[in-house]
C-alpha cells in the first residue's frame, strides 16, 4: 500500500513529466500509469480503500489530509478540479460513504474515467 500523499506526489510528478516530455517514446505508457495512480488516489482499490470498510464508513484521515494538501499546494494541476469535486462532496456528506455517496461516486467515475 502506497500512502495517499506519496501517491499525490507521484501524480504531480508524472503530470509534469507528461507535459514536459510529450514526445517521449513511451508517453502512452506514462499516461496510462498516471491515470491508474489518479483513479487509485480518487476512488481507492481493494487494498487501498479511501473509506473505512468497517462500521464507520468514514473517509480515512490520511486521505482527508492528502486531498486538503493537494488543494492547497497543487492549484495548477489539471486534476485540481477532480480532487476538489470529490473532497467537497465528501465534506458535505460529513466524510461518510453511504448509498447516496456511492451513487454519486459512480457518476463521478463515469464523468472522469469511463472511456
Amino acid at each position: 500500500m502506497v500512502p495517499p500523499d506519496t501517491l499525490r506526489e507521484y501524480i504531480i510528478s508524472l503530470e509534469k513529466f507528461v507535459a514536459q516530455y510529450s514526445d517521449f517514446v513511451l508517453i502512452g505508457d506514462a499516461k496510462d500509469i498516471l491515470e491508474s495512480y489518479l483513479m487509485t488516489y480518487l476512488e481507492g482499490i481493494d487494498n487501498s480503500p479511501i473509506f473505512d470498510k468497517g462500521n464507520t464508513r468514514k473517509m480515512l484521515p490520511e486521505y482527508k489530509v492528502s486531498y486538503a494538501k493537494f488543494l492547497a499546494e497543487n492549484k495548477d494541476s489539471k486534476y485540481y478540479q477532480m480532487v476538489e469535486e470529490l473532497y467537497k462532496k465528501a465534506k458535505a456528506n460529513d466524510f461518510n460513504r453511504d448509498r447516496d455517496f456511492d451513487a454519486w461516486l459512480y457518476e463521478y467515475h463515469k464523468k472522469y474515467f469511463a472511456k
